[in-house]
């Protein structure tokens, strides 16, 4: 068992499945924070031309009233005249306002939510240099804009006015659009992964089969034996591509060994029947120069023990070695 667990975390498909899962993960996590950056771009776009646009529409307001009251264009006239430009700006719609004098102390507020706001960090950029808003995320699809305005008219810096707006119904409507965008990018590569997956799983298991096939052939080759069946199931898959025509190459190459085993096995026996001759003939040789000799020795033995006595044997085992 655990030699199979460590086969399969070693496998082709076993990596090559977290690389798919990899590559798909990182692209969906890319693709989300892209997205998230343009959303939250176009949202800041949409601030910076309509705050653009209010401050222009609010200073000739300003200026107007003050042309109308008689007031000088310095701080005192606009404290004087800042409830007529409070009911003059909440009459053409922008009814979260606050005005404050030079010193960045309140002078008037629509409402009581500039004062939750402690912080005010628009006011204090304001102060500093120039227009500024401040825009913030927050739960429920909330997104808020404070912006403020220094009011400078003919070059004087008199004040300052400071709106709050609710930019929630653009954020969810973006949201939304993120949402979906997000949704059918992950359904777009969840379907690249399970068909980039279902490819490499084909093709990756005729190579198992190619290797189990092979395997089994080399067993029977080391006994001798030649498995023709497997090697005909190498060609039986009838796939077209690279995997197909190595399948085939490698099951020509195992034919052509056969013959050639064969042809060695035919020869391994025609040695063996000539070895076999050669040692009979040398048997039989053998066999037929022994009585002879022997016959030779024997009466070799006997003239050499009692041939200067007895002529007579003297002559017949001469004759009989001649």
């Amino acid at each position: 068992m655990y030699r199979k667990k460590i086969k399969f975390y070693n496998s082709i498909l076993f990596r090559m499945s977290i690389l798919v899962l990899g590559l798909g993960a990182g692209g969906i996590l890319l693709i989300t924070c892209f997205v998230k950056m343009q959303m939250r771009y176009n949202i800041e776009k949409q601030v910076t031309e309509e705050m653009q646009q209010i401050r222009d529409n609010s200073l000739l307001y300003v200026h107007q009233i003050l042309l109308l009251n008689n007031a000088v264009v310095e701080k005192e006239g606009f404290e004087e005249c800042v409830q007529s430009v409070m009911e003059q700006l909440e009459s053409v719609g922008y009814r979260e306002t606050a005005y404050y004098n030079l010193d960045g102390e309140l002078l008037e507020s629509s409402g009581n939510r500039f004062d939750k706001d402690t912080e005010k960090e628009d006011l204090k950029k304001a102060m500093e240099k120039d227009s500024t808003f401040a825009l913030s995320y927050k739960k429920g699809s909330r997104c808020e804009v404070y912006f403020t305005m220094p009011v400078e008219i003919i070059g004087k810096r008199i004040g300052y006015i400071r709106y709050f707006f609710d930019y929630g119904k653009q954020y969810r409507r973006e949201w939304n659009t993120f949402e979906r965008t997000i949704w059918i990018t992950a359904a777009v590569f969840a379907l690249i992964c399970f068909v980039t997956w279902v490819m490499l799983y084909r093709m990756l298991s005729a190579i198992q089969d190619l290797s189990g096939a092979t395997s089994e052939i080399s067993s029977r080759l080391a006994d001798g034996e030649f498995d023709r069946e497997a090697a005909r199931y190498l060609t039986a898959g009838g796939r077209k591509d690279e995997i197909g025509e190595l399948s085939g190459n490698f099951a020509r190459m195992l034919f052509v060994a056969e013959r050639q085993f064969q042809k060695i096995q035919e020869d391994n026996r025609r040695i063996r029947t000539l070895l076999n001759s050669r040692q009979e003939f040398y048997n039989n040789v053998t066999h037929e120069l022994k009585t002879p000799l022997t016959t030779i020795s024997g009466y070799a033995q006997l003239m050499e023990k009692n041939g200067q006595e007895d002529t007579e044997l003297f002559f017949k085992g001469t004759g009989h070695i001649l």
